[in-house]
């Protein structure tokens, strides 16, 4: 009897199995196939725009320290006691192309241009008397000399005095050039501004007594000034430089920007 409910479970088993089999067989020839697709493709927004070729203007920016192109120390040529100092040669003072900066006493170096004009007149005077010296030692060669054929037909520069006349000669050429150093000297007693600037340092004052080479004052030209800036040498190319790039324009153009005392200022370089 056992073996007999074994062999009935079995058979339902097997009956449930084959049953199984047979319904997914129908549900699999019912499904529809899926659909291959492919992927949206991935598309790169981008903003177009009209270009034209053509020359076109390059801004290279970059910082500097402004200095000027002109600094000067003032130096007398000339030494004496100050009597005149300008009252823009302070610190900080500013003054115009040909303005008096300094008086030195004059009158030692009116005295030396008096006595020179007087030694030029001595020598002026000693130069004529040795022509007519001269013209004379001829005349009285002449004179003895007109019937004797034995002696020679010209007489020696000694006996015409001509080293004397010479000697006239330089003497007056050199009072002539001492006249000149002398009013030149002059001149130098009186200190004028070569330029149009600034004074950066000063240390005279009226009574000082000035000697020849001594530094006075440090001024610098405002009508000039340089400034120099680093450039990275990728942005050289973009630079026109005469006499070192090719081409016979001038030269890059510059414009020059600062602040001051809370003002923006601007200069075309």
């Amino acid at each position: 009897m056992k073996k007999k409910n074994i062999l009935v479970q079995l058979i339902i088993a097997i009956l449930i199995i084959v049953l199984g089999f047979i319904v997914m067989k129908v549900l699999a020839g019912h499904k529809k196939p899926i659909k291959k697709t492919r992927p949206p493709e991935t598309v790169t927004l981008v903003k177009t725009m009209n270009i034209s070729t053509g020359p076109q203007q390059i801004l290279i920016s970059g910082e500097g320290i402004v200095k000027p192109l002109k600094e000067i120390q003032i130096v007398p040529q000339v030494s004496g006691k100050v009597m005149f100092v300008s009252p823009d040669l302070v610190n900080g003072g500013e003054f115009n192309k040909g303005d008096i900066l300094i008086r030195i006493d004059p009158s030692d170096y009116k005295l030396s241009v008096t006595l020179a004009r007087a030694r030029v007149k001595t020598a002026e005077s000693n130069l004529m008397l040795s022509k007519e010296s001269a013209a004379a030692a001829k005349d009285e060669w002449n004179l003895h000399n007109s019937g004797n054929s034995e002696k020679s037909d010209e007489p020696s520069d000694l006996v015409l005095k001509k080293p004397q006349l010479l000697a006239a000669e330089a003497a007056l050429e050199a009072e002539k050039a001492n006249h000149e150093k002398s009013k030149l000297y002059l001149e130098r007693t009186i200190i004028k501004a070569p330029f149009k600037g600034r004074v950066s340092m000063e240390t005279i004052d009226t009574g000082q007594f000035l000697l020849t080479g001594q530094p006075v004052a440090s001024i610098y030209s405002i009508e000039t000034a340089e400034i120099i800036i680093p450039i990275e040498v990728e942005k050289l190319e973009w630079f026109h430089v005469p006499g070192f790039t090719e081409g016979t324009s001038p030269g890059a153009s510059a414009v020059i920007q600062t602040s001051i005392a809370g003002k923006n200022m601007k200069w075309n370089g």
